[in-house]
């Protein structure tokens, strides 16, 4: 079974980031267009429909690829009404395309030509890069963060058995006959209520004293 997590990084954005992020976002929306006035049954269909005029944008092709695979993936989720658009900038690189060297990001941008994004993070974020178990997925870099997903196969636990619970305020009961009495669980719960309900009563006027009198009897 594989395990994904997404794993977020912050940045500090330059203008050629952004207006990467910008031009992306317009080869989703014309591959979008595209997608909903022909109907593509799927994401290669989508790439052959519309590859030559993404092409005219002059970024690698991998961006071509993803902006294919996002319209795609939005025109399949949803029956829209009217053309959807994406309003925010923001790219997308599946594994293959990026390069990450610890905390380097390397991204393409035309043939043969890069950029390089220093990541910001602490040891949550270093503990993924040092663990080499983890295999890295696809990521999406949005004006304020990097999002990198990582993968690990887990061996899937079988479980032993079943069970069904039949559950009311005063007791549990199994599928096997067992019986866990909650009675007292029940009683101390209203008692708690009720002295709650009496503090909001009395001292509603004043947030700060009501605040701290509730944080007593459970969250204010």
């Amino acid at each position: 079974m594989k395990a994904v997590k997404a794993v977020r990084f912050r940045y500090t954005p330059t203008g050629r980031v952004r207006g990467l992020m910008e031009r992306f976002r317009e080869m989703v929306n014309e591959a979008l267009r595209i997608g909903y006035e022909r109907k593509p049954r799927s994401r290669f269909s989508l790439i052959t429909m519309a590859y030559c005029e993404l092409k005219r944008y002059g970024l690698h092709t991998h961006y071509i690829l993803s902006a294919c695979e996002c319209a795609f993936a939005m025109l399949r989720n949803r029956r829209w009404k009217r053309l959807p658009r994406v309003r925010r900038p923001f790219l997308k690189l599946d594994s293959q395309a990026y390069v990450l060297n610890y905390m380097l990001l390397r991204i393409p941008e035309r043939p043969r030509e890069f950029i390089l994004i220093p990541l910001i993070g602490g040891e949550y974020q270093l503990s993924f890069l040092r663990n080499p178990e983890l295999k890295r997925g696809s990521m999406t870099i949005t004006e304020r963060n990097v999002v990198i997903s990582f993968s690990a196969e887990r061996e899937e636990v079988e479980p032993e058995g079943a069970i069904a619970l039949d559950l009311n305020e005063r007791n549990i009961t199994t599928s096997d006959g067992q019986r866990y009495d909650l009675s007292e669980v029940f009683r101390i719960g209203q008692t708690y209520r009720r002295i709650r309900s009496s503090i909001q009563r009395r001292v509603h006027r004043d947030r700060r004293i009501a605040k701290g009198l509730l944080s007593k009897y459970g969250s204010a």
